[in-house]
């Protein structure tokens, strides 16, 4: 009786394809490799991972991640669009920094209304200056934020600024479900 066909995750093949293209490796250099207790893998059997024709095993990517470590097994695996834990930690704090972004500028537009003027002190926030995320951070959280009225200023630290965006969500969420039911017992009655 014949073995039933494996499906082929093609995500996974992709994956091992382009790990060869950006480090610029010969996928015979590769077959040369020894893989863990399984010895060698053939450059055909390779080609034929490259090519959608075979599946990416663990112990194949196991291999990748042993001699290009900046490649993740679960990546590879495709488990995760992540390669490794650096790129996780940026998208972490890149997703971190857009959330940042979007409540400042509201806060922003809302103090204007007020006429209060809010920034970041640090230079760290200026588009033209160029940190890395984690230096931009700590930058942020080193040298807060400004708040302005008239002739009046006060410095706000990093810490300060997110307790007071977090009660001023508060309040708008608390004004908003209010809303809801308000005009939902209207609408809906």
């Amino acid at each position: 009786m014949a073995r039933p066909k494996m499906e082929i995750n093609e995500e996974r093949c992709k994956r091992l394809n382009q790990v060869f293209i950006e480090t610029g490796i010969p996928q015979n250099w590769f077959s040369k490799l020894e893989h863990g207790e399984y010895g060698y893998i053939s450059q055909q059997a390779i080609s034929q991972m490259v090519n959608k024709k075979a599946n990416v095993t663990e112990t194949t990517a196991r291999t990748v991640h042993r001699y290009f470590p900046q490649y993740s097994v679960d990546w590879l695996m495709g488990y995760t669009d992540y390669k490794n834990d650096a790129d996780k930690f940026n998208a972490v704090i890149s997703e971190m920094q857009t959330e940042s972004d979007l409540l400042l500028r509201g806060l922003t537009a809302f103090a204007k209304l007020c006429d209060y003027e809010i920034r970041l002190t640090s230079p760290a926030h200026n588009p033209e200056e160029t940190y890395a995320p984690v230096e931009k951070w700590m930058k942020m959280i080193h040298d807060g934020y400004t708040i302005r009225k008239d002739d009046q200023t006060v410095q706000l630290s990093l810490e300060e600024m997110n307790a007071f965006e977090n009660e001023v969500c508060d309040f708008v969420e608390l004004k908003l479900k209010h809303l809801f039911k308000q005009k939902g017992d209207r609408n809906n009655g």
